[in-house]
């Protein structure tokens, strides 16, 4: 059976309900607050659209629980936990596939959607996105690989790892710090993939 048991944080850390891999499925009645994977000062785009990508953007693949619509905060090397009251406004895996277009588009690309013929396909999968409660910090690893569409021949591959500092794991702050890593990550994965599609 699985069970459940409140985990009490050291300093402002919040009461956090601590799941076990297996459970994290389940749902509470205590409404959640909803966070955008962006910041709240994030600039608009500064550049105009100068040129088309040549490759489509699709949406990472994750396992749980990464691929919910919670907040995953990690505890020890062997647990991991979310915020009781805080939610991503959709799921995690779409949120990070908008984040990676708004990067193209900052670096003046167009993506096309998915179904267009282009030279290759950018295709991920988040094995990390978590606040690791141990460091005070935010933590996302994206396996990312570049397929050929013509002939399913990989292109390249790279893991991208990024790190952003995050002292308090609040809803609005633990947001805020997965925010600014995931936007570290997009960044490298454009300048990686835009040289290579």
């Amino acid at each position: 059976m699985v069970t459940s048991r409140t985990l009490i944080a050291r300093g402002a850390r919040a009461s956090l309900m601590v799941l076990a891999f297996a459970a994290l499925t389940g749902c509470g009645s205590t409404p959640r607050e909803s966070f955008d994977l962006r910041g709240a000062d994030e600039p608009p785009h500064a550049r105009s659209l100068r040129r088309a990508a040549r490759l489509v953007v699709e949406e990472p693949r994750a396992i749980l629980p990464v691929s919910s619509d919670r907040i995953v905060l990690r505890t020890d090397a062997q647990e991991v936990a979310f915020l009781a009251d805080a939610q991503w406004a959709d799921r995690l895996t779409k949120l990070a596939q908008e984040r990676i277009v708004a990067a193209f588009e900052r670096a003046g690309l167009s993506v096309p959607p998915a179904g267009v013929a282009t030279r290759a396909t950018l295709s991920s999968d988040i094995r990390r996105f978590e606040i690791d409660l141990r460091r005070d910090l935010a933590v996302i690893e994206i396996s990312a690989r570049l397929v050929d569409q013509g002939t399913a021949r990989e292109i390249a591959a790279r893991v991208f790892a990024v790190e952003a500092p995050a002292p308090h794991s609040k809803g609005p702050d633990a947001a805020r710090a997965l925010s600014a890593a995931m936007d570290e990550a997009a960044r490298q994965i454009v300048a990686w993939a835009a040289a290579r599609a």
